[in-house]
């Protein structure tokens, strides 16, 4: 009860007016909220807000980093309790430790909790595969694999390979780092003072944008432009990163060509304000441009090459 009721608060905190709903039905017949035929309307702001900041703030803010690192809707509070302990117990799982009955058995004393919840479930399959998920990285910079120096051995073989939990390993001086969102661009493309790492989609995201938060060289995200693209980007660059192309490189490559509808709309939901500002303008246009195709540009010399990088 208690997250849905987070859920409703929210969103009449910051629109003033909702369907009504018998989870909010107590505050009516305290007069703190007033319904009006089909609606709920604000009649004792003060206390509402109070009554957020004490009961719903911590519980939406959990709910909302399950829901980015996992794409889940949590909506009930015992999901919400157990995703938060299965998700804490798998951060650090070793790979002689991933039996799912006994996971399961050890944290909810009930051997098919996970197997039998969606949710759990689909956490618990997140951290198991990625134990197993491969990223590629190359530099032109000094790296290390914990104490080896795989510079040498990173350009000879024209890329290093590794399990993406094995990137903790890795110690870069790197200027910036840039992402990428596929595996065609990342080798098409040279660095300059830079590491490259090939994310590999959102599960691999999510670890790599853990691990780049120990650096302080600029990130780049590139990737594709559409809004699975901004989110993969968000997981990765966090919220002070960049993505290219950036907004004045999109508005020249918009005007070169007929490109296919984006999958969904562009949502201006991004911590990070540089990626609202590409959603916000890719919004009239609700098209989507694939990395392919800014890398072709970038090798015909159509638009400038980066600075992170040469043909």
């Amino acid at each position: 009860m208690i997250v849905k009721r987070a859920y409703l608060i929210n969103k009449l905190l910051k629109d003033g007016k909702i369907k009504y709903s018998e989870e909010l039905k107590d505050f009516v017949d305290m007069n703190v909220l007033k319904k009006e035929k089909l609606f709920l309307t604000i009649n004792d702001r003060e206390f509402l807000l109070d009554f957020f900041k004490n009961h719903c703030e911590k519980i939406l803010d959990r709910l909302n980093l399950l829901n980015k690192k996992y794409n889940v809707k949590i909506t009930d509070e015992k999901t919400l309790n157990d995703a938060a302990n299965l998700s804490e117990y798998l951060e650090n799982i070793d790979k002689n430790d991933i039996d799912i009955r006994h996971i399961s058995s050890k944290l909810f004393q009930d051997s098919k909790r996970i197997t039998h919840n969606y949710i759990l479930h689909k956490i618990y399959k997140y951290h198991v595969e990625t134990l197993y998920n491969i990223t590629y990285i190359k530099t032109d910079t000094p790296i290390l694999f914990g104490n080896l120096d795989i510079l040498e051995i990173t350009i000879q073989n024209g890329y290093f390979s590794l399990f993406v939990n094995n990137m903790t390993h890795i110690k870069t001086s790197a200027e910036k780092i840039v992402i990428f969102e596929n595996l065609k661009p990342f080798f098409r493309l040279k660095p300059k003072n830079a590491l490259f790492i090939y994310s590999g989609g959102f599960e691999n995201a999510s670890k790599i944008g853990e691990w780049l938060k120990n650096f302080d060289s600029e990130k780049v995200h590139f990737g594709d432009l559409d809004p699975s693209g901004l989110s993969i980007a968000e997981l990765t660059i966090g919220d002070n990163g960049k993505f290219f192309p950036d907004i004045n490189i999109i508005k020249l490559i918009i005007q070169k060509d007929r490109f296919q509808n984006a999958e969904r709309n562009y949502q201006e939901n991004y911590r990070n304000n540089l990626l609202n500002e590409i959603a916000r303008y890719m919004k009239s246009y609700n098209l989507r441009i694939e990395q392919e195709y800014v890398t072709n540009l970038i090798c015909s010399k159509e638009i400038a090459t980066p600075e992170w990088c040469v043909i």
